[in-house]
């Protein structure tokens, strides 16, 4: 499916353009033509003709994005590997939707000098760009205990985004993963001193086109 995404998406413009410059033609053409028989068929083309760009173009939007995996935390940890397993966790305290999301650490405040993994293997391969989105909720210590979205691309973990501090209403982040990433991992980093309520994450999707 991807890889017909793929040509769809290499092909949609050119045959929506080819489409719609044949149709214009022919309906001027019939439609300069002053016989009622040719008028007629010019009102059947225009429908026609916006019939088969319509279709053309819900095909060209349907094709152009694929989900290749989508969260909710209802399961988790399914599907991801964590590091220690005593880090992350499956938590109904706080979420985006119900009734799930995985907090950043097995306590709440966290405990000092965390470092804890949630890990995923993907395959990109096939796309031409690919996008992780995903809601937070975070209460950590400004310029100190952070979470990292982070992704691997076979010879280190790269950082794409990361943050500190009070954010306590439910928002969604949009991060760019380049297709050479195999995995990507959330990482929740606290130092020695000052710990808050933590971090939820929830509705984590990754698509690509």
């Amino acid at each position: 499916m991807k890889y017909m995404a793929r040509a769809s998406n290499l092909l949609h413009s050119s045959i929506l353009d080819m489409v719609f410059s044949s149709w214009h033609t022919n309906c001027y053409i019939l439609q300069h033509n002053r016989s009622p028989k040719y008028r007629r068929k010019a009102s059947k083309m225009k429908r026609l003709g916006l019939l088969v760009l319509a279709l053309a173009a819900l095909a060209g939007v349907s094709l152009a994005q694929t989900t290749i995996f989508s969260d909710d935390m209802t399961n988790f940890p399914t599907g991801w590997t964590l590091s220690p397993t005593t880090g992350w966790v499956k938590s109904a305290t706080s979420y985006n939707s119900a009734s799930y999301s995985a907090r950043c650490d097995e306590v709440s405040p966290y405990a000092a000098s965390q470092n804890n993994y949630m890990t995923r293997t993907i395959n990109l391969s096939g796309y031409t760009s690919a996008t992780l989105k995903f809601y937070i909720w975070q209460y950590t210590e400004t310029g100190y205990d952070y979470i990292y979205l982070q992704y691997y691309s076979g010879t280190a973990w790269t950082t794409a985004w990361s943050r500190a501090g009070s954010y306590q209403t439910w928002a969604q982040q949009t991060v760019t993963i380049p297709t050479t990433a195999t995995q990507v991992r959330f990482w929740f980093k606290s130092d020695a001193s000052v710990q808050n309520t933590g971090a939820y994450i929830d509705d984590v999707v990754l698509t690509g086109i």
